[in-house]
């Protein structure tokens, strides 16, 4: 299930690029007499390169060129759709905008999202708990299906998670072997 929904979020991620490209090659082919059409395309859930402006926004010890740009919408506190953006480690951009796509998609209330948190591999935002029990939680159910784990130690209702268990395959540089 994973594999394919990766499969099909690869597909379509070419296919809108295939669009875009078609449109911008036929835009130079028109003449003035052609008449203009509306292309509507929508980016509701997609990633990017991080920006020098967003690079500049946050504190991180990685280069810019590891890190991903998400613009997503999500269900306000009141009901309410709003768009939302957020950098993370660019390993993550593909299941992150799963995830906060499957909340959407579920209608679960985000409140508050963290632009940034760590070096990317992080994702934070503030909701309601929909279980007592953490393992029944929608939230915790939707990001344990991508690997994530959940951080118990939150405060003020802000819900993290991490999906640690992934640097050493990212960074192998990064582990050291043998006692320290």
């Amino acid at each position: 299930m994973y594999l394919l929904r990766k499969w099909f979020t690869i597909v379509a991620i070419v296919l809108c690029f295939s669009l875009c490209l078609g449109i911008a090659y036929a835009e130079e082919e028109t003449t003035e007499t052609a008449e203009p059409t509306d292309v509507i395309i929508d980016f509701s859930f997609c990633f990017m390169s991080v920006t020098d402006e967003d690079y500049a926004r946050i504190e991180t010890s990685l280069p810019k060129e590891e890190l991903s740009y998400l613009r997503f919408k999500y269900i306000d506190m009141n009901g309410g759709e709003q768009e939302g953006e957020m950098i993370v480690n660019r390993h993550l951009a593909y299941d992150a905008i799963g995830i906060l796509e499957e909340i959407y998609d579920c209608n679960l209330p985000i409140w508050d999202i963290q632009f940034f948190v760590g070096d990317g591999f992080d994702i934070a935002f503030i909701a309601p708990l929909t279980e007592d029990d953490p393992e029944e939680d929608s939230y915790n159910r939707i990001f344990g299906f991508y690997g994530f784990a959940w951080n118990e130690n939150q405060a003020n209702g802000v819900r993290h998670y991490t999906i640690d268990s992934k640097i050493p395959e990212w960074y192998p540089e990064l582990i050291s072997f043998g006692p320290l």
